[in-house]
């Protein structure tokens, strides 16, 4: 199923409200060329069509081929149920009784052992997963499960294509070949940048990081975080509105100074800046931005 939601203008509770809900069967998405419009596609299912436009082209294609494949995914299981069904009928019309009883039985152990499955929480964040807003993916460098949220972390593989693994397979991998993301490296130059420096990143954990932290004149309301090693890994996009920004609570203690955090819902983002001028710069510029307050972020802001 896919769910179209849109952000609630709140500070607590829940940030999205569901808008539509479309079956993935008999759903199609195709590309649209528009003059005025850049970057758009539709999704179009039995009683719903939508138009939906994508912040970049690359993220278009991207969301056109996880829809693509979800929906060839969604006729194979359906095909491979069915033919399964009918093996089955046939099968049970020539068994004893005994056979018959069996086999349902099998059936309940295999339901039941797919619920549990079901059940599992996320390596990560230990959060439930369901089958439409919690799905379940696996790292692909040490199989563990983990959710979406938890396995944005995308290096290369040797096809030249984006796998998921977890965080911290993320950083131990080697470093691989940065052609693919030499555009993205650009956009996050301090050139290309209303406002850029390193900063010290933590999000679980004790374990701090060396990160080059940047919001690209190009996208004024999304914060990237780099590796600091400029190692050719896809920088992480953080879309500012709805983030609170703060300074750590009274019982939060840390041994490194000059630290401000983003918090929205259960996430919450800690930042050490080198001294106390540059900290209280960005929680400037990341209040504004979380506003989103555009043109004001823009105005007057030159990188340290």
């Amino acid at each position: 199923m896919v769910l179209y939601c849109v952000p609630k203008l709140r500070l607590i509770g829940q940030k999205f409200s569901v808008r539509e809900k479309m079956d993935i069967a008999g759903l199609q998405v195709q590309e649209i060329a528009k003059q005025n419009v850049a970057h758009t596609f539709s999704i179009t299912g039995k009683k719903r069509s939508l138009e939906l436009q994508a912040r970049t082209e690359e993220e278009k294609r991207e969301w056109i081929q996880v829809i693509q494949a979800t929906i060839e995914k969604h006729k194979q299981n359906s095909e491979t149920f069915r033919a399964f069904n009918s093996s089955f009928s046939q099968e049970e019309e020539h068994l004893p009784d005994s056979s018959v009883s069996t086999s349902n039985d099998s059936c309940r152990k295999s339901s039941k052992s797919k619920r549990d499955k079901e059940k599992q929480a996320c390596k990560s964040c230990s959060e439930s997963f369901n089958s439409i807003t919690k799905r379940r993916h696996h790292c692909k460098q040490c199989g563990a499960v983990i959710c979406a949220k938890c396995s944005e972390f995308k290096p290369l593989a040797d096809n030249s294509r984006h796998n998921r693994v977890c965080k911290e397979c993320f950083l131990q991998l080697p470093a691989s070949p940065c052609s693919p993301g030499v555009e993205k490296q650009s956009i996050l130059a301090a050139e290309n940048s209303l406002f850029s420096s390193y900063l010290q990143f933590l999000e679980k954990g004790k374990t701090w990081y060396k990160m080059w932290v940047t919001i690209p004149k190009t996208e004024p309301l999304v914060l990237y975080l780099q590796g600091s090693s400029q190692d050719g890994r896809s920088p992480r996009p953080i879309p500012l509105p709805g983030y609170e920004v703060s300074l750590p609570g009274s019982g939060e203690k840390f041994e490194v100074k000059h630290v401000f955090k983003l918090c929205q819902s259960q996430q919450t983002l800690y930042f050490s800046a080198e001294d106390e001028e540059l900290q209280m710069k960005w929680m400037e510029i990341l209040t504004k931005a979380a506003k989103g307050e555009t043109e004001d972020t823009a105005e007057g802001l030159s990188n340290p």
